[in-house]
């Protein structure tokens, strides 16, 4: 498909929202998967002492810390709570893991609910009041998830760049700030 700048809008919004549905299906699949290729120590069949250096392959590539929140998620609300794929794709990842401290089998259901209609931000305030006395939540900050999302070498960033006049280190500060992370 190409697309071009007389393309409809509304079309064009139609197709973002297909794909991010695709999306968030192919990161409850892979969470699926990962579980059982960690668990089941299946990376050995393929030649790989740990389950990180199966991650780390060029082929796989996958950040660690994005590879445990998919398991995670998959652990917590498909296999503990049990809650339907339908209702975890209208909630989205990025929400899935702000809930996941909160969540148990007697507020399952309120709080998927929640998820689906609140924007991330609000989302963030309503657990705030209900769960920490409407002080607002901090998620905890994984240094490693900032530096995987700027493609940084944690190494760097910790051992070379510890200067806030640092280029890297000013970049992983606004990224936290874009994405509503504080210190």
């Amino acid at each position: 498909m190409t697309l071009t700048p007389t393309y409809p809008a509304f079309q064009l919004d139609l197709l973002i929202r297909q794909m991010k549905a695709k999306a968030e299906q192919l990161y409850l699949d892979m969470g699926a998967s990962l579980y059982i290729m960690d668990k089941d120590r299946l990376y050995l069949q393929l030649g790989y002492e740990t389950f990180r250096a199966y991650l780390a392959n060029p082929e796989i590539s996958l950040p660690k810390t994005t590879a445990y929140r998919m398991i995670r998620n998959y652990e917590t609300y498909i296999l503990q709570l049990g809650v339907p794929t339908l209702g975890l794709l209208k909630v989205g990842e990025t929400k899935l893991e702000i809930m996941r401290p909160y969540i148990d089998e007697g507020n399952k259901d309120e709080l998927i609910s929640i998820g689906q209609s609140l924007s991330i931000s609000d989302l963030i305030d309503e657990l705030s009041e209900r769960y920490n006395g409407g002080v607002r939540i901090r998620p905890k900050v994984d240094w490693e998830q900032v530096a995987d999302s700027l493609y940084l070498d944690l190494f760097q960033l910790d051992n070379t760049c510890q200067m806030p006049s640092c280029k890297r280190y000013q970049e992983a500060k606004a990224q936290m700030k874009r994405e509503g992370w504080d210190e």
